[in-house]
């Protein structure tokens, strides 16, 4: 048996809260499990859901379709349980010309932000040099892909 621990956290506008706490069986599936979450509607319903998925095999949890924030966080605490999250983008600084955080990056299109050109309005990476767009699409091409 193994345990299991998640945290997911963004704060912005809104604040999102998520940790998961589960035991694996040797055999891969959730013998018991906690889920605590803080967020809006969207978010406490999507967990409702996935509260009722977690018993049984770890590799059969649905993940949560569309590009509203609560499918995105739901989804990379699945991925995040089952192993296979990957952070779209190594390094603290995404944006070097503006001194933009991937994190804000990040959270930007967590929250909306699902063009080059509205994550450059909101965080500004982007907007100068324009060397990091690639790597900004390669956030959202990655939060959303997961559909």
């Amino acid at each position: 048996m193994s345990q299991k621990l998640i945290d997911i956290q963004i704060g912005s506008a809104e604040s999102y809260e998520l940790h998961l706490e589960c035991t694996i069986s040797a055999q891969g599936e959730v013998e018991n499990s906690k889920l605590y979450v803080v967020g809006g509607p969207d978010l406490l319903e999507l967990a409702c859901v996935l509260r009722q998925q977690l018993t049984g095999p770890l590799t059969e949890l649905v993940l949560p379709k569309g590009q509203s924030t609560a499918a995105i966080v739901i989804r990379e605490l699945i991925l995040k349980a089952q192993g296979q999250w990957v952070d779209p983008f190594e390094g603290d600084e995404l944006c070097h010309c503006r001194a933009v955080a991937t994190r804000l990056v990040d959270e930007a299109v967590i929250y909306g932000a699902h063009t080059t050109d509205v994550v450059s309005e909101k965080t500004s990476a982007g907007t100068s040099c324009g060397s990091c767009r690639e790597d900004i699409e390669s956030i959202i091409n990655y939060r959303l892909k997961i559909n």
